[in-house]
């Protein structure tokens, strides 16, 4: 059985206009909610980018799927840009079998 990592999400801002929220852990039913709640607050004051590291994401479900699409929603919904700047193989892999690497800006 796989040892659950604790879910963390950690805000940083690398430069000014852009947050990158580094997301660590297991992106679940049972932490989704999490990264959806901080979506709208992600867009505030002069922040025009956010950028989503998930090369410490260990582990994905729908549920955390649907929140990644939350973000990427509220970017839209901001007229913000979302990208998402570090992932493993796995989640490359998982975005291209949903067609989400046609919607999300994904690292080369």
């Amino acid at each position: 059985m796989l040892e659950r990592i604790p879910f963390r999400t950690e805000v940083l801002v690398p430069e000014p206009g852009v947050t990158r929220v580094v997301v660590t852990g297991h992106l679940d039913y049972d932490t989704a909610a999490e990264l959806s709640a901080m979506s709208p607050k992600l867009f505030t004051g002069n922040v025009e980018v956010v950028e989503l590291d998930l090369a410490g994401l260990t582990f994905i479900d729908s549920s955390g799927m649907a929140a990644l699409i939350h973000v990427y929603n509220a970017a839209e919904e901001a007229r913000g840009k979302f990208r998402i700047v570090a992932l493993t193989p796995y989640l490359s892999h998982l975005f291209q079998v949903t067609a989400l690497d046609k919607v999300f800006d994904l690292p080369s």
